[in-house]
């Protein structure tokens, strides 16, 4: 008979910081830069108390025995909307029901911590099994790749909450932004199109895009403003902006997508 498996808070685990191990174990190594899994705890406002690892140990602060992990982060921009960091388990533990297990408990904790809805950013590929854990597609988004093709334009320092030109036409939540020690904010065609971005080595992330009329020649005059060669990403660019032909018809591509899974029990909770 094969040992239980335990679901215990990251906060027990004494340091979240400790489980990028796991994450690379998890998710693969890929091109992270150094110091990746500490900005992710910081900007996505991960409550480690609220957080999970799951461990074949007893004792919660046996890293060797750890083997999954669901993070929980609870953005003040998002309400009361709670929303996941990453959920995984190492691929010989997948298959035999813990995602389900640790999926159901992510909600239990989001819902004691006073969140009405949680969101989950997943893969096509994983919608199926998050459908099965009850929560439904939310939103679809797209990464965007393109690469500079000018000289580097001197940072402006601007508040997230400053006048932007017009309404957002992609991008992730505010704290993303605002805790990622190098970001700068750059207008450009004019002053209709703001652009706050954040540096993750050589790349310039689009963390917001805000523009007076949306259309693709904002991203266009903003790879000016990027050296050339440097990659750059729009985040979260909504598949069904009007604008996406535009831009992937020209020199943009799409690297990644992703559906944000939710689930919500205030409805079946109101009156």
């Amino acid at each position: 008979m094969s040992a239980p498996v335990h679901l215990w808070s990251v906060a027990s685990a004494r340091d979240a910081a400790l489980l990028e191990p796991l994450a690379r174990a998890v998710f693969g190594d890929g091109q992270r830069p150094r110091g990746w899994f500490d900005r992710k705890l910081a900007r996505e406002c991960v409550v480690p108390e609220r957080s999970l690892v799951v461990s074949r140990s007893r004792d919660p602060a046996e890293a060797g025995a750890w083997i999954g992990y669901g993070l929980l982060g609870r953005p003040a921009s998002l309400g009361s909307t709670a929303r996941t960091a990453g959920i995984g388990l190492r691929p010989a533990w997948r298959g035999r029901g813990l995602g389900r297990r640790l999926v159901g408990a992510l909600l239990e904790q989001a819902r004691a911590d006073g969140a009405d809805a949680m969101l989950t950013p997943a893969s096509e590929d994983a919608v199926p099994f998050y459908e099965r854990c009850g929560m439904q597609p939310h939103q679809v988004t797209h990464t965007l790749l393109a690469f500079g093709r000018g000289a580097a334009t001197p940072p402006i320092s601007e508040p997230w909450d400053a006048p932007t030109p017009g309404p957002t036409c992609s991008g992730w939540f505010r704290e993303a932004w605002e805790r990622t020690r190098a970001r700068a904010t750059l207008r450009v065609c004019g002053g209709r199109d703001r652009f706050d971005v954040s540096f993750e080595g050589t790349a310039h992330v689009a963390m917001r895009w805000t523009s007076a009329d949306g259309l693709p020649q904002g991203p266009r005059a903003w790879l000016n403003a990027v050296p050339e060669g440097a990659p750059a990403l729009l985040h979260e660019v909504p598949a069904d902006a009007p604008f996406l032909s535009g831009l992937v018809d020209g020199e943009w591509t799409a690297v990644q997508t992703t559906v944000a899974m939710r689930a919500s029990w205030a409805e079946s909770t109101a009156g």
